[in-house]
């Protein structure tokens, strides 16, 4: 019976120390911001974004499939810290094959991955109006690229949100 309790012991505190050792890993790994992700504030049809140490966040995705317009914010918030959002990641509207208007009401948006557009066709494109806030201090190095990827030029227009 003693042997039974002392495995039991030693047992509970292995267990313990594993789960504290997990939890700090993952505390750790968060603070990173390689694979965390921030919800953003209203308004942004529930995008996932990647934060990282810089207080910066990547747009990865919606979650949300079948919505005509999609907005993605000027800041995130996660676990009360503010991230600016600088970049939209590959492959970030993958998929959204409703989406009609895109508004990027970020004035940190800096830039826009190659692929983030992948799996659109070319008619696709065309019919999408993509919305840019005017107080965007890199608006129109945004246009341009967009336009690379083949937005035309005549559906790229600045909007003061």
């Amino acid at each position: 019976m003693g042997k039974v309790r002392g495995y039991k012991r030693v047992l509970a505190i292995v267990l313990a120390a594993t789960v504290a050792l997990v939890f700090s890993f993952s505390m750790s790994y968060a603070a990173t911001g390689s694979p965390e992700n921030a919800s953003g504030v209203k308004g942004d049809n529930i995008g996932r974004y990647t934060v990282s140490k810089t207080k910066t966040a990547t747009f990865n995705y919606f979650t949300k499939k079948k919505l005509k317009t999609y907005y993605v914010t000027n800041v995130v918030k996660r676990k009360g810290v503010t991230y600016k959002v600088t970049a939209i990641g590959k492959n970030a509207f993958k998929g959204l094959k409703n989406m009609k208007t895109l508004k990027l009401k970020g004035k940190y948006l800096k830039t826009v991955k190659t692929g983030a557009f992948n799996g659109w066709t070319k008619a696709h494109k065309k019919k999408l109006i993509v919305k840019i806030n005017t107080k965007n201090p890199n608006k129109k190095a945004l246009k341009n690229r967009l336009i690379k990827m083949g937005i035309p030029s005549k559906n790229i227009k600045f909007v003061k949100f």
